[in-house]
């Protein structure tokens, strides 16, 4: 069977939240590394660069917050499928210069900008915040 990248990038990110939800119950923790290469390569994460060049790869939403979100929705009650929709929403890389990634580690290394939260805010946001403009990555095929 072939499989479109969306429907491939649908299956992993299923996968992941299976796992997720495999570390909660087991109150084990999580390694945020399980959002990279070999389970999710970046062919399937990878949304877009900056217009002023690319030399840094930098998750548009901090890998421990989205970890920590993952593991409060499980503690709420959410269901795996509740948990991959998240990750779809959230999990995107980008490519941004050196300059850009030390500009955004001052403010926002580690989180979101003020008011933000999960379900409402724009995944871009941490970005937009420090000035970072972005060109989409045209490989992607449009998600609806």
């Amino acid at each position: 069977m072939q499989y479109t990248k969306n429907q491939i990038r649908e299956r992993r990110m299923l996968r992941l939240a299976q796992l997720i939800h495999d570390h909660w119950e087991e109150g084990s923790g999580m390694d945020t590394r399980l959002f990279e290469v070999p389970l999710l390569h970046d062919s399937l994460v990878l949304k877009g660069r900056s217009i002023a060049g690319v030399k840094y790869r930098e998750h548009v939403v901090p890998r421990a917050l989205l970890r920590d979100e993952c593991l409060k929705m499980f503690d709420a009650g959410a269901t795996v499928v509740d948990v991959k929709e998240c990750l779809l929403q959230y999990l995107w890389i980008v490519h941004i210069t050196e300059e850009e990634a030390a500009r955004l580690n001052l403010s926002h290394k580690v989180t979101m900008p003020g008011g933000w939260v999960f379900g409402e805010g724009n995944p871009f946001a941490r970005l937009a915040a420090v000035g970072i403009e972005l060109e989409p990555n045209q490989a992607l095929e449009p998600t609806g």
